[in-house]
């Protein structure tokens, strides 16, 4: 099984699991954090899923973390819908004080 990635959140950059600062921008790390379900640990936790979940994907470290696309995917989606209400509320606001 190939072991888990790691990422800086800060820099973006693969970190080796274990390290304690990112060798891109120098940030330090206290734990790791699962994308799934938020769990923190240490990454040695992590070596081959997600002791809280189960998740076997990449693994994240505590400051950082990779976009999931689902995540953007979803969070334009209800930007978008946001949006659509807000248009649809004042037009409806000024039709209702044109009568």
């Amino acid at each position: 099984m190939a072991d888990p990635s790691f990422y800086c959140e800060n820099c973006g950059m693969k970190v080796a699991a274990g390290m304690d600062t990112c060798p891109g921008c120098g940030q330090e790390f206290d734990s790791v954090l699962c994308p799934s379900c938020g769990f923190k640990g240490s990454s040695m936790l992590f070596k081959e899923k997600c002791p809280n979940c189960g998740y076997k994907g990449v693994v994240d470290t505590p400051l950082g973390k990779k976009p999931d696309q689902r995540k953007q995917f979803s969070t334009w989606v209800y930007r978008v819908l946001i949006v659509m209400l807000t248009v649809t509320l004042i037009g409806l606001i000024k039709i209702y004080f044109e009568l």
